[in-house]
């Protein structure tokens, strides 16, 4: 019986043994993966720029966290030269950085014969001892830098400690030190700015209202002269409704006296119509005789034609007729001299064409002249009489006429032409062409004065 609990019990240390050798490799083997993590998690620090072996103579940066226990956990030693501070960053001799608020390339460190120096990147927010830097700042021991807004560190320096030793401070400099100093800092910048900004606005305020106030006066001063307008204007209504009764007045007498010029305008109507009867008798007496006339012509005319003439036989005739108007060549010689002076049908045509160009030119021009040919008869002898052609020209504005000759009317016309060429641009000169001062001018007869138009109005 002994013996088989002997041999149990040995069964068992022998088991306890094999498992005191497993358990044994075990531990070993859970030993050197817990050292290999840790080389390999003391690299990763090592390359983020964390160290864990301290050097009290270089100076570094230590993290500050709002939870005390997790603050000056990490430490940056600052090397000689320069330290570079970002995101992006694979060196170990350089601290590497996450968030959202750290740069790529945020930051460089300077650190020569014992001085430190802090440059911020570009635009990346860099804090030292609450305020933002934008240069190169010189850092002492126990300054505050904050990269990003929310990266808290305390710079020592341990030289400059021990150059100073005595009289540093003693005041504890943890985060709720370092995020006091920073919003403190930050309210005072923007109170500072908030200040800038109202003495600015102040000021716009101020311009606004010296602006206002000198439109103002601007305005009342064009309301004085509204007022004074309006006065001026109340005196030239009551002026012009004084003119308007005076008018009113005047035209009432230009009715009474328009009444008074018809009736006698009509006495006068009646008073030509008998001297036309006159007229008219006497002009039918002149046309009989110029018609026996013209039968004494046509029988010289015939007798002339029977009868060749040289040249020397004309002038004896002509001789003759000057000094005995009673012999028999007298009426073939003043035939002759009547076709001289009496125009050609083709000269009439030509005046006829002349006139119609000279009454449209002035038509366009609206000079109020009318062009018309007449035959006028210059008596010879006691019976004879010669037609001589002239264009009689009349204002039909002024009821008056005159009498041009044909070579004064081509002359005239010619003017016309180039003034119509002009396009009507008249000159002073150009008057001369209708308002000679050699033309005599007669009142048109026969006709009433409400035919004309009166020149003043």
């Amino acid at each position: 019986m002994n013996e088989e609990a002997l041999a149990a019990s040995m069964s068992e240390i022998a088991r306890l043994k094999n498992e005191m050798e497993e358990m044994s490799r075990s531990w070993q083997e859970r030993l050197r993966q817990a050292e290999a993590r840790k080389v390999e998690e003391l690299k990763l620090l090592e390359r983020a720029g964390v160290t864990l072996k301290v050097d009290n103579r270089l100076p570094n940066l230590v993290n500050l966290n709002e939870d005390p226990q997790l603050s000056e956990m990490l430490l940056y030693v600052i090397k000689e030269g320069e330290t570079r501070v970002g995101r992006d960053i694979d060196d170990s001799r350089h601290i590497k950085l996450t968030g959202a608020l750290i740069a790529d390339k945020h930051c460089v460190i300077n650190s020569c014969d014992g001085q430190v120096k802090i440059s911020p990147l570009g635009e990346a927010p860099t804090y030292v001892n609450g305020n933002l830097i934008s240069e190169t700042t010189l850092l002492h021991h126990a300054d505050r830098v904050i990269l990003g807004g929310d990266h808290y560190f305390r710079f020592n320096h341990p030289m400059e400690v021990q150059k100073n030793k005595g009289s540093e401070s003693r005041e504890v400099k943890d985060f709720d030190f370092a995020r006091q100093e920073l919003l403190g800092v930050q309210e005072a910048r923007l109170q500072a700015e908030l200040q800038a900004v109202m003495e600015k606005t102040r000021q716009q305020l101020d311009h606004q209202k010296d602006g206002y106030e000198s439109k103002l006066k601007g305005l009342k001063k064009v309301l004085t002269k509204v007022e004074e307008t309006h006065k001026e204007a109340q005196s030239t209504i009551h002026t012009l409704q004084k003119q308007n009764m005076m008018l009113e007045q005047e035209v009432l007498a230009g009715r009474k006296r328009h009444k008074l010029e018809s009736s006698l305008s009509q006495q006068s109507i009646e008073a030509l119509s008998l001297s036309r009867s006159k007229i008219v008798e006497l002009l039918e007496t002149e046309t009989k005789k110029v018609a026996a006339r013209l039968d004494k012509f046509r029988s010289k005319r015939s007798e002339l034609a029977a009868v060749p003439l040289c040249n020397s036989s004309v002038t004896s005739l002509l001789s003759s007729s000057s000094s005995s108007p009673d012999t028999s060549c007298d009426g073939g010689c003043q035939q002759q001299q009547q076709q001289l002076s009496t125009p050609s049908r083709r000269d009439l045509y030509k005046i006829a064409l002349l006139v119609r160009e000279a009454n449209k030119i002035n038509q366009y021009l609206n000079t109020n002249l009318v062009f018309s040919r007449e035959d006028v008869s210059d008596d010879i002898g006691s019976t004879d009489q010669v037609l001589r052609t002239q264009i009689r020209v009349t204002n039909t504005r002024h009821c008056i006429f005159t009498l041009w000759t044909v070579g004064k009317f081509e002359e005239k016309l010619a003017q016309m032409r180039d003034l119509f060429q002009n396009e009507g641009d008249k000159s002073a000169d150009d008057d001369k062409i209708f308002n000679d001062p050699e033309d005599v001018w007669e009142t048109e007869q026969g006709i009433s004065s409400s035919a004309c138009i009166d020149p003043s109005g």
